[in-house]
């Protein structure tokens, strides 16, 4: 997060990041949360992309992509049980990793896991981060980036 940090603030100065919201996102009984937001803002990332030049967004793409796998892997590996608190850091981080740049879709589910992580099961959980993991896969093609995530 802090090469994104310094390469989005070195970019765009003391702009403010877009608010991020997760308001459409409720659960859905044992099947997990409902995402109701567009895939992308492809407004608020085309904006984004647009404010920080083509060099900066080359490189902020590529350290979000690379965040947002660091964490997934961070999921994989955590246990519903044992690794509560890291859970929902690691949801958090990727909820406002996802939402400045415009993938509501993904920031919502991120928001949903943060939100309701204390109440899943193992099953339940393993079934999120199956979710997340399909959302980044989705990230990547609509970033236009090669799949490093086919494990």
């Amino acid at each position: 997060i802090a090469v994104l940090s310094r390469v989005l603030s070195r970019s765009i100065g003391s702009r403010i990041m877009p608010s991020l919201s997760a308001a459409n996102v409720s659960a859905k009984g044992d099947a997990g949360p409902s995402v109701t937001a567009t895939e992308c803002d492809r407004k608020r990332l085309d904006e984004l992309l647009s404010e920080i030049g083509p060099e900066a967004s080359a490189d902020a793409i590529a350290s979000l992509l690379q965040e947002l796998e660091a964490r997934l892997s961070t999921l994989k590996t955590s246990s519903i049980s044992n690794d509560l608190k890291l859970i929902v850091r690691e949801a958090h981080s990727i909820k406002g990793l996802a939402g400045t740049f415009g993938l509501m879709a993904l920031s919502e589910l991120a928001a949903w896991l943060e939100g309701n992580a204390s109440g899943l099961d193992r099953d339940q959980y393993s079934a999120i981060v199956e979710h997340l993991q399909s959302g980044i896969q989705r990230t990547r093609t609509i970033l236009g980036a090669p799949d490093a995530l086919a494990a």
